[in-house]
């Protein structure tokens, strides 16, 4: 690992010594000024991102916006207002000198004709070579990035050695939020921005989205709408399908409430079928969806319940409330903590999580199975998800009470 970390930085060191010799292969024709911005990470990192491309528009409001990101993605950043131009790079090659030369030729595709003020990696997205290659051919005057130096083992032989690709490196010295460590980024920059996340979607989204939900009308009439989402991108985050269905079956024996689900993937529908097995009137729309789609249908939804996934971050920028359940606990190193740098920001929705680091897992828990998570009781998850439901049932009586004396 560490010889292999030495031959590979000795590698970039020459490639950025002989570039800076070479110097910079661009048109003679005038060029107009750009940005680019890239996220080529899954949809969680992309919606915690969206503060760093709100900025970063505002910051150069005259500029040709690319947003540099994966196909999943493209949608996503396609239906918002702050892109003038979205990307799809996916990272098709492994070996290092195959890859810059695919990001070589992609960025004298794109970007030549261009005078690009600023590259910018979101902290939601930690650079690796590739993203390191892509900064440094866009030709960029600027190139943006955060380094996680809180870890110094990760940091000396990761994250450290790509650093000298960019021009301007916030070291994040602490375990923080996503949201808060891209805004420090913008700082660091001289852009001003709030701590507000976003999500985007197209009419065209909100009438798919509304076609979906036709055909359950009826029974959606009158329900507290609750968005169950039991599967997320690592085997190890999930809680078990079978408690989430037993949380939502004791909520239903006592209050009117309708569970919709919504994911991608081969797992996400093993999961939803098992979800339905024990609940056959949830309404099942996983795999039914775009991510614009997905928006507009969690929109309509009152709840969260389910693990720390893309569409926990949706739920958040919307303002939901509900329950998320993760699976590090406070004893683990800071690159493990997922509660303290990804939980649901600003909104309702409460995490659970482990108490501890079972055997084994101190380095955070990395197992091909559910595991540390399972410490979680259901027991807790109902009794938090219940206590807003309550909550959430005293202010509409409240509501409901002041507009009776009105009328009255």
């Amino acid at each position: 690992m560490v010889i292999h970390r030495y031959a590979e930085n000795i590698y970039l060191r020459g490639i950025r010594f002989f570039d800076r010799v070479r110097g910079e292969d661009h048109s003679d024709a005038p060029r107009k000024k750009a940005v680019v911005f890239i996220c080529r990470q899954p949809l969680g990192d992309a919606v915690l991102s969206t503060i760093v491309l709100r900025g970063v528009r505002k910051a150069y409001e005259g500029a040709h916006l690319f947003v540099v990101t994966s196909r999943a993605n493209r949608t996503f950043f396609e239906a918002s207002s702050y892109a003038d131009e979205v990307l799809v790079l996916e990272d098709t090659v492994h070996r290092v000198k195959k890859q810059r030369r695919l990001v070589r030729e992609f960025c004298r595709e794109h970007f030549r004709d261009y005078d690009v003020q600023l590259a910018i990696i979101p902290n939601t997205g930690m650079p690796n070579i590739f993203e390191a290659f892509l900064t440094h051919y866009s030709g960029a005057k600027r190139r943006a990035a955060a380094s996680e130096v809180f870890h110094p083992v990760m940091h000396r032989e990761y994250m450290g050695q790509y650093d000298a690709f960019f021009t301007d490196v916030y070291e994040e010295e602490r375990v923080c939020h996503e949201v808060e460590s891209n805004l420090a980024m913008l700082s660091m920059l001289g852009v001003k921005e709030d701590l507000v996340i976003e999500v985007f979607s197209t009419a065209a989204d909100k009438e798919r989205a509304d076609a979906l939900l036709a055909p359950h009308r009826d029974e959606l009439a009158g329900k507290v709408k609750l968005f169950v989402n039991p599967a997320t991108s690592d085997v190890a985050r999930d809680y078990p399908v079978e408690r989430y269905a037993e949380i939502c079956r004791r909520l239903r024996e006592e209050k009117e409430i309708a569970c919709i689900l919504l994911g991608y993937g081969e797992k996400a529908a093993r999961y939803s079928g098992a979800f339905c097995a024990e609940i056959p009137e949830a309404i099942d729309l996983t795999n039914k969806t775009t991510i614009g789609e997905m928006i507009e249908i969690i929109r309509q939804t009152d709840f969260y319940l389910g693990g720390d996934t893309g569409p926990l971050h949706i739920a958040a920028a919307l303002k939901k409330q509900g329950v998320a359940v993760f699976r590090s606990s406070d004893g683990m190193p800071p690159l493990a903590l997922d509660h303290i740098k990804r939980h649901p920001w600003d909104c309702g929705i409460v995490t659970m999580r482990p108490e501890h680091a079972l055997a084994g897992c101190e380095s955070g828990c990395r197992r091909k199975e559910a595991h540390c998570i399972l410490q979680v009781c259901a027991e807790d998850v109902y009794r938090a998800l219940h206590g807003q439901l309550d909550a959430d049932e005293r202010k509409s009586d409240a509501r409901n009470g002041v507009h009776a004396d009105v009328e009255s």
